[in-house]
């Protein structure tokens, strides 16, 4: 007798660019049926797993930093088999956007997950976007997505929430 089956490790991938004063971090899933993978736009860059990996991005005078640890599958631990993504801060200049180790596209329970990240420096602005899902499934990926929005005034460092 043979038995297979079906398996998904989860991963990130993040793009800086500069020509379009933007960084952005996506998910990416690779399965054991291709059809079903999700792969990253192009340009981005896949993480490595197994390492802890510190990233900077700079848009002219904004300094946009992510420190992301990456673990492939593991063969003991609960919901170790798909691999871990924790990010562990992520700040722009000054201002901290995820400050405590945060689990990405890697979801455990029945809780969302944060699976997106957008930050757009416009003229005097940055733009953060940060969306949740319910995260992958076989037959349903990353349905009810909602985001946080925030605007950073990098010139005067004050921080204002819109919806």
């Amino acid at each position: 007798m043979n038995l297979n089956a079906d398996w998904a490790v989860f991963g990130i991938a993040i793009k800086c660019d500069k020509f379009n004063n933007r960084f952005d971090v996506l998910p990416i899933v690779t399965t054991s049926s291709p059809e079903n993978d999700i792969k990253a736009p192009r340009g981005f860059i896949n993480l490595k797993k197994d390492n802890l990996q510190n990233h900077v991005c700079l848009l002219d005078n904004i300094k946009i930093e992510l420190n992301v640890s990456v673990y492939g599958p593991q063969p003991k631990g609960m919901g170790q088999g798909s691999g871990v993504i924790i990010i562990n801060k992520l700040k722009v200049n000054d201002t901290n956007l995820i400050s405590s180790p945060t689990n990405f596209n890697w979801i455990i329970m029945n809780e969302k997950v944060l699976t997106e990240i957008h930050i757009k420096k416009t003229n005097e602005t940055i733009n953060s976007k940060m969306c949740v899902t319910d995260g992958w499934g076989w037959w349903a990926s990353y349905e009810n997505k909602s985001c946080q929005h925030k605007i950073l005034n990098f010139r005067t460092n004050k921080n204002k929430k819109t919806l």
